[in-house]
């Protein structure tokens, strides 16, 4: 009777998660159309996206006891060994996004976008060595025909090999990198942290880090127009309190291996999004890449879901 609870327990907790997924990829599909909007350098939306919802988070998280991702209800103080994992994911997320401004003054918005979502190869090779995570070739099927997708969505096919890599693309690959480390250490931060102590430290150290990147670039932050303030807020608010609120909640139950690649899906969201409200149809090459990334997606989480219910 109570292995029978626990397993209906677990399945309502895997369900949470994949709910939050859900509401974190389509908020995060907005982000693209937003940040088009807002007449502002990318570097600056992302400081503010950041940094705005640090410090609303400042004036009652650190006074708050909840619960951790574990059950526990601690303060700051006794997880103060912990802290380290918040941290990194927050500098290493403002790294990625640095680098990801970088790489749009150099290279396309196609190319940088495609480049950087190659993250779900690094969270998936990290966790077969390091974490021994088990994939299945289900799985590997999933990620390469998710992956091959977000080269389709380029629009540019197999041209998009045939080019050669610029100095761009070299960067926007690179930033690739740190945003698996996002993924990797929010997960290991929502072991001891809740959802919103794990995002009030990671947005904390993310403002920090983008902050510098502004500096470097020689971005001003002041002196913007009234609407470009209400686009900071509003890319602050679906973004990132509701769109990371909940890919970090969902990272506490559900795997790196299947947030990241699953998170993929807001491109195609993004995508879709645009026709309307930018009147940009699809291409027959992004609409195969559509079509792959929600196939591989697809079997990614059904060689996944059996090892997390």
């Amino acid at each position: 009777m109570g292995s029978e609870l626990n397993t209906k327990t677990d399945k309502k907790k895997v369900l949470r998660g994949y709910i939050a997924l859900a509401i974190g990829t389509i908020a995060l599909s907005l982000s693209p159309i937003l940040v088009k909007s807002v007449d502002a350098p990318t570097v600056v939306t992302s400081f503010y996206r950041m940094f705005i919802p640090a410090v609303l988070l400042s004036f009652f998280v650190p006074f708050r006891k909840e619960g951790s991702a574990s059950g526990d209800s601690r303060g700051i103080s006794a997880l103060f060994p912990f802290i380290l994992f918040p941290i990194l994911a927050g500098a290493i997320s403002g790294m990625d996004h640095g680098f990801w401004s970088i790489a749009l003054t150099k290279t396309s918005v196609s190319n940088a976008t495609v480049l950087n979502a190659m993250a779900p190869v690094w969270i998936a090779l990290f966790s077969l060595i390091f974490l021994r995570e088990k994939f299945s070739i289900k799985f590997w099927i999933g990620l390469a025909l998710a992956m091959t997708g977000m080269v389709f969505m380029s629009g540019k096919g197999v041209d998009f090999f045939r080019e050669g890599f610029n100095e761009g693309d070299r960067i926007a690959f690179f930033s690739s990198v740190f945003y698996c480390g996002y993924y990797m250490f929010t997960r290991l931060g929502r072991g001891h942290f809740s959802t919103l102590k794990q995002m009030w430290i990671s947005d904390l150290a993310c403002s920090a880090s983008l902050f510098c990147f502004c500096r470097i670039m020689g971005c001003s932050l002041t002196g913007y127009s009234r609407p470009v303030w209400i686009g900071f807020f509003m890319t602050a608010f679906i973004c990132q309190i509701v769109g990371y609120f909940a890919l970090t909640y969902a990272l506490g139950i559900l795997p790196a291996s299947v947030v990241g690649p699953t998170d993929e899906l807001h491109s195609v969201i993004s995508s879709l999004i645009a026709i309307p409200v930018f009147h940009e149809m699809l291409s027959l090459h992004q609409a195969i890449g559509c079509a792959g990334i929600v196939i591989g997606v697809i079997l990614i989480n059904q060689s996944k879901i059996k090892q997390i219910s």
